[in-house]
């Protein structure tokens, strides 16, 4: 196999110039991993502020979504009502679909319509306790509860609090493999209810923390891209 041999003077500037590219890079790492620490922090004094306390099934009504059958493809082709599964959790904020059922699918299941603003907790399995805000209008399968938007709280506040109770929410699994949440268990779930105001705050800082961390991130997923365009440049 034949490769490119450029004088040594461009291949030191290669060298110089991924090397840059990989000091970025771990330049971003460490911003992700120091601006989650922030938000977790942040959390945390809000959360143990000692402000009032209540249950979950005392503030939000929550339900569950549906799956349409899969056999009817009436239920599926063509859809654009957007359906979450628990695996789009991992998104933390969910802004856009990867499925859609139709109109039919969703009037034919124990599938709903919810608002932008529910808050979504998985149940089952492997990412049981996991959550997510719901940013569009979306119907869930049934592996996710649905914390309907309440006046009382600011779903990204929500989100939060449940995000430090993690740990918690594995620990209260139950059934054979010990891997699944059930709504009364949720609805049991106790939260501090701070004033809306310090609520809206917290959401804003962290939200401003994540697009830090957003923008590290881009920089760590183009981190190749740069370095193939740093090749192309010279070879």
């Amino acid at each position: 196999m034949k490769i490119p041999l450029p004088p040594p003077q461009i291949q030191q500037q290669i060298v110089d110039e991924c090397e840059a590219v990989d000091r970025g890079t771990d330049q971003a790492h460490q911003t992700i991993t120091a601006t989650k620490q922030q938000i977790e922090e942040k959390a945390e004094v809000v959360i143990n502020a000692g402000y009032k306390i209540k249950k979950i099934g005392d503030v939000y009504n929550t339900t569950s979504g549906g799956t349409p059958l899969s056999s009817k493809k009436e239920y599926y082709e063509n859809g654009t009502i957007p359906w979450i599964n628990s695996g789009e959790v991992s998104k933390k904020e969910i802004n856009f679909a990867d499925n859609f059922i139709t109109e039919l699918g969703l009037n034919n299941s124990n599938a709903k319509l919810f608002p932008s603003g529910t808050v979504l907790l998985a149940m089952y399995g492997a990412t049981a306790g996991k959550v997510a805000l719901l940013n569009i209008k979306a119907s869930t399968n049934q592996a996710l509860c649905a914390l309907l938007p309440t006046d009382e709280m600011v779903p990204k506040f929500l989100v939060l609090v449940l995000e430090a109770m993690y740990q918690d929410l594995l620990n209260m699994r139950t059934g054979i493999a010990r891997d699944n949440l059930s709504q009364e268990k949720i609805k049991n779930i106790k939260i501090p209810i701070p004033p809306l105001d310090i609520q809206q705050r917290l959401a804003a800082e962290v939200e401003q923390l994540e697009a830090k961390i957003t923008e590290a991130q881009a920089m760590i997923d183009k981190a190749a891209e740069h370095k193939n365009a740093i090749l192309t440049k010279y070879l």
